[in-house]
C-alpha cells in the first residue's frame, strides 16, 4: 500500500484543471434553467401548472450528483492515473545505408570462384536478407558512377537489379571509385538522411582517388566501410568470347590494393575487412550486425524500455454505467433494439486486408508470381494490366492500357498488341508513348524494331511472289519448249514414213526383178522396227533435252535452285503435316487415302497456326521486350552519361587502366 501511494501520479496532471471549470458550467446551466421561470416565486405551484404549455419535469434527486460525478471521474481518466511501470520493445532504426558496387572489368577476375562479381552480388544478397529495417540504395561505379536505385525500404527492388549489374552495361570503362563514392553521397543528400553509412565493395582504388574520396566524406559528414573483394595473388580477367585481358603480349593479373582500402577507412568511424565466406565481414562492416548471427541482428536490437502504465481506462469502467443509469430509459430502449434486430448476412473480412490496400494486395500477389489473383486484386487500371500482361492474357492487357492516357501506358499497349502479332497497331501505340513522352527511348527502339521486322516481312513475301512468278514463268516456256520438240518429233517421223513407203512403190529402182525380193512379212517386221527405234530415239532425245535444260537452268541460277529447294522443303514440311492430320481424320472414321477430299476445318486451322509461327525469332525477340532490365540500365547510364549529369570525380582523367 505504501508503495501505491508514492508511486501515484498523474501523466497528465495539468488535465485536472478542467475539473472545477466544468462543475462551474455545470451549476451555471442548472441555475440559469431556474431562472428562467420567474413567476415561481409569485404564484402558487398549481396555477403554474395551468398556465405552461408543457407539463412541469420533474427533477429528480440523483440527478444532482450523478452528473458531476461522471464528469469528475472522466477528468481524472483523461489525467492518466498510474502507479506502477511496464516494460515496452523499442526497436532501433538501423541507419541509411548506400551499397557502392565496383563494376569495373577486374571485377570478373577469376581468383574467387566463379568470379569477384558473382560473389559480390551474393554478398549484397545477404546484406539485404539481413536488414528487416532501414533505407538501402544501390550506387555502381566503373569509369563513372551512376545510382542504380535511391534510397529505399522495399529490398525486393534492389534485388532484381542486381542480376543485370556487369561490367558491360556502363558507358565508361575503368575504376574511378571516388564517382562512386560522389554518386553515393548525392543519394543521401538527395533523401535528406542523418544518419547514413556508404558500403564500398570493391577490388581496389586508384592512389589518385584516395585524397578525393577522404575530402567528400570528410565534407559530408558520412562514415564508410569498405569490403575488399579479391585474393591477395589475384586472377586473370577473362572477357567473354574475347579470352584474357593482356597488356602487350603478357596476361593481366588483376591484384587487389587492400592497402589504399585501408588508408580510405582510416577515419574514427570507419571499418575495413576482406570478403569471408560467412558473415563475419558483415558484422565487422556495419555497427548494427554485431550479434553471432547477422541474420538476427535486428532482434538484439530491439531494447526493452520502461514506461509508466496509463491506468485511466479503469474509470471508464465506472463512468460507463453511470452514463447508462442516467439515460436508463433509452439504455432499456436500446437493449431491446439489440435483442430485436435480425442477424443479417456478412461477408468474412481477411485479416490482411484490413491493413492494407487493394493495390498493395495486388502488389504482393505481383511479387509471389500470382498474377491472375494479382489481377483481380488490383484497383489500378496499370497494375491490372501488368498483371495480366505476366499472367499471357495480352487482350485484357491491353484492354486496360487502353483506359489510360500516359506514356507508359500507351508503351505498355504497344508491347501487348506486339505480342498478339497486330504490329501495325503496336507501332502505333508506340508513337502515342513518344508523343507523350519524346524521350521514351524504350519505345523508339522497340517501334524501330517491329518496323524493321515489317519490312523483312514484306520483302520475303515480295521475294517469294517474284519466285513463284518466276516458276510459272518457266514452267510455261519448258511446256511451250516441250511442246515443240513434240511437233518437230512428229513432223520427223511422218517424212520418214513417206519415205519408206516411197521406196516400196519403186521395186524397179532396187534392181533386180521382183522374184528376187525378199518376201512381205519380213519387210513389215522390219519397218515396225525402224519405226520403234525412230519412236526410242525421238523420247531419249527429249529426255536428254529436258535434263539438260534443267541442268543449265540450275547452273545459271544457284540462288533460284535454292530458292527451289527450299520450296520443295516446305512442301514436304506443309505434305507431312496433313499426314497427320489425315491420319487423325482417318481414326474420326475417315478414310485415309482420299486424296480428292477438301481438308477439314481443324486441319487447316492447325496448317494456319504453324505458318504464322513459322519466325520463332521473332516471337522471343517480342518475348524479351520487358524482361531486359540491363539494357534498361545501360541506356540510362549512357544517356546520364552524355548529358553530362555525372559526378565531376568521373570526368577526371588520370590515365586509369581500362580494368
Amino acid at each position: 500500500m505504501m508503495e501505491f501511494l508514492t508511486q501515484f501520479h498523474f501523466l497528465r496532471p495539468t488535465l485536472l484543471l478542467l475539473a472545477p471549470a466544468l462543475l462551474a458550467l455545470l451549476f451555471l446551466m442548472r441555475h440559469r434553467r431556474n431562472g428562467q421561470n420567474s413567476w415561481r416565486t409569485l404564484l402558487p405551484p398549481e396555477f403554474l401548472a395551468a398556465l405552461s404549455e408543457t407539463p412541469p419535469q420533474t427533477v429528480k434527486r440523483s440527478s444532482f450528483w450523478l452528473w458531476p460525478l461522471i464528469l469528475v471521474l472522466s477528468v481524472v481518466a483523461l489525467a492518466g492515473p498510474t502507479w506502477s511501470k511496464q516494460e515496452t520493445p523499442v526497436t532501433l532504426k538501423q541507419e541509411a545505408l548506400v551499397v557502392t558496387l565496383d563494376l569495373s572489368l577486374s571485377m570478373l577476375a577469376t581468383d574467387l570462384t566463379p568470379n569477384r562479381l558473382t560473389r559480390a552480388r551474393q554478398k549484397v544478397y545477404d546484406l539485404l536478407d539481413a536488414r528487416k529495417e532501414g533505407q538501402t540504395a544501390l550506387v555502381a561505379f566503373s569509369g563513372s558512377g551512376h545510382v542504380v536505385a535511391p534510397l529505399t525500404e522495399d529490398s525486393n527492388t534492389l534485388r532484381a537489379m542486381l542480376p543485370a549489374l556487369d561490367p558491360f552495361i556502363m558507358p565508361e570503362m575503368g575504376s574511378n571509385a571516388a564517382a562512386g563514392i560522389e554518386s553515393a553521397l548525392n543519394v543521401i543528400k538527395q533523401a535528406g538522411a542523418v544518419n547514413a553509412r556508404i558500403l564500398l565493395i570493391t577490388d581496389g582504388v586508384e592512389e589518385v582517388d584516395v585524397q578525393p574520396i577522404n575530402d567528400l566524406l570528410s565534407k559530408a559528414g558520412v562514415s564508410i566501410s569498405v569490403l575488399g573483394v579479391g585474393a591477395d595473388d589475384g586472377g586473370p580477367i577473362p572477357i567473354p568470347n574475347r579470352g584474357f585481358i593482356k597488356q602487350g603480349d603478357q596476361v593481366v593479373i588483376a591484384k587487389p590494393n587492400f592497402a589504399l582500402m585501408r588508408e580510405i577507412a582510416g577515419r574514427p568511424g570507419d571499418r575495413f575487412s576482406k570478403m569471408t565466406l560467412d558473415g563475419s565481414d558483415l558484422r565487422r562492416l556495419l555497427p548494427n550486425a554485431n550479434s553471432k548471427n547477422f541474420q538476427d541482428a535486428n532482434e538484439d536490437n530491439r531494447l526493452q524500455g520502461e514506461q509508466w502504465h496509463d491506468a485511466g481506462y479503469l474509470l471508464l469502467l465506472i463512468v460507463i454505467p453511470l452514463l447508462l443509469w442516467q439515460h436508463r430509459q433509452a439504455g432499456v430502449a436500446l437493449c431491446l433494439l439489440v435483442l430485436l434486430a435480425q442477424p443479417q448476412v456478412s461477408h468474412a473480412i481477411e485479416w490482411d486486408n484490413l491493413w492494407s490496400t487493394p493495390d498493395q494486395r495486388g502488389w504482393e500477389f505481383y511479387q509471389d508470381n500470382k498474377y491472375e489473383d494479382a489481377a483481380n486484386a488490383y484497383n489500378s487500371a496499370l497494375g491490372k494490366g501488368a498483371a495480366y500482361y505476366r499472367a499471357g492474357d495480352y487482350a485484357k492487357a491491353e484492354a486496360e492500357f487502353s483506359k489510360l492516357d500516359s506514356a507508359q501506358a500507351h508503351y505498355n499497349r504497344g508491347n501487348s498488341l506486339a505480342l498478339q502479332q497486330r504490329y501495325q497497331e503496336a507501332i502505333k501505340a508506340y508513337d502515342e508513348a513518344l508523343q507523350r513522352n519524346p524521350d521514351m527511348a524504350e519505345a523508339a527502339e522497340n517501334k524501330r524494331r517491329l518496323e524493321e521486322q515489317l519490312e523483312k516481312q514484306k520483302q520475303r513475301q515480295d521475294s517469294k511472289d517474284s519466285q513463284k512468278d518466276q516458276q510459272q514463268s518457266d514452267q510455261n516456256n519448258a511446256d511451250q519448249q516441250q511442246n515443240q520438240q513434240q511437233n518437230s518429233s512428229d513432223s520427223q517421223q511422218q517424212n520418214s514414213q513417206s519415205s519408206d513407203q516411197d521406196s516400196q512403190g519403186q521395186p524397179g529402182q532396187q534392181g533386180g526383178d521382183p522374184s528376187q525380193q525378199p518376201p512381205s512379212q519380213p519387210q513389215d517386221q522390219s519397218t515396225d522396227k525402224q519405226d520403234n527405234a525412230s519412236s526410242q530415239d525421238t523420247d531419249e532425245q527429249k529426255n536428254a533435252e529436258q535434263a539438260q535444260n534443267a541442268v543449265k537452268e540450275d547452273k545459271a541460277d544457284p540462288k533460284d535452285a535454292q530458292s527451289k529447294a527450299a520450296d520443295a522443303e516446305q512442301q514436304e514440311a506443309e505434305k507431312k503435316d496433313g499426314d497427320k492430320e489425315a491420319q487423325t481424320a482417318g481414326q474420326a472414321g475417315e478414310p485415309e487415302d482420299a486424296p480428292d477430299k477438301e481438308p477439314s476445318e481443324d486441319a487447316s486451322a492447325a496448317l494456319s497456326d504453324n505458318i504464322s509461327l513459322k519466325d520463332q525469332q521473332t516471337e522471343q525477340w517480342l518475348r524479351r521486350i520487358p524482361d531486359d532490365p540491363g539494357g534498361l540500365l545501360r541506356r540510362k547510364f549512357l544517356q546520364q552519361y552524355q548529358q553530362g549529369s555525372r559526378p565531376s570525380s568521373s570526368k577526371q582523367d588520370s590515365g586509369r587502366p581500362l580494368w
